[in-house]
């Protein structure tokens, strides 16, 4: 083998701190995500437990002095499914500027989306053509 020479890269000991740092940040993030997993199904079944008992004594919500209004609501997440049909329908509203334009600039288009969804549902009528959502039922806290 000939006499090449390896330039090696110099490592200093604050580069190998940053790097074990870095290292268990890394471990740390992981694991946290991990527990907020757990805590979340944990946090859904008592919800549902509380929302199947609310819907036995046939309430929507209550109030209480410590914990403020509870609420049982829906949240529904809205999406252009067939971009040509949702065109057509946001066009006879006059809505296309709201929905399309707002919605590439992330300025408030997803939340009107979802709103129309959640008319529509409300009202009884059909979701337009070319949306699609889905939805969870879920408890509101509200203090005060």
């Amino acid at each position: 083998m000939d006499n090449i020479e390896e330039k090696v890269p110099v490592v200093t000991k604050d580069m190998l701190d940053l790097t074990r740092k870095v290292i268990e940040l890394k471990t740390k993030h992981a694991e946290l995500k991990v527990e907020s997993g757990k805590i979340w199904a944990e946090k859904q079944q008592l919800e549902e437990k509380l929302i199947d008992q609310m819907e036995v004594l046939n309430l929507q919500n209550f109030r209480h002095k410590e914990l403020g209004l509870i609420s049982v609501g829906q949240r529904i997440w809205a999406v252009i499914a067939d971009r040509e049909k949702a065109q057509k329908f946001f066009d006879q509203e006059g809505i296309t500027d709201q929905i399309l334009e707002n919605r590439l600039k992330k300025e408030g288009g997803q939340k009107r989306l979802n709103e129309i969804v959640k008319e529509h549902i409300e009202n009884g009528k059909m979701v337009p053509e070319g949306l699609d959502f889905s939805s969870r039922t879920m408890i509101r806290v509200s203090k005060g």
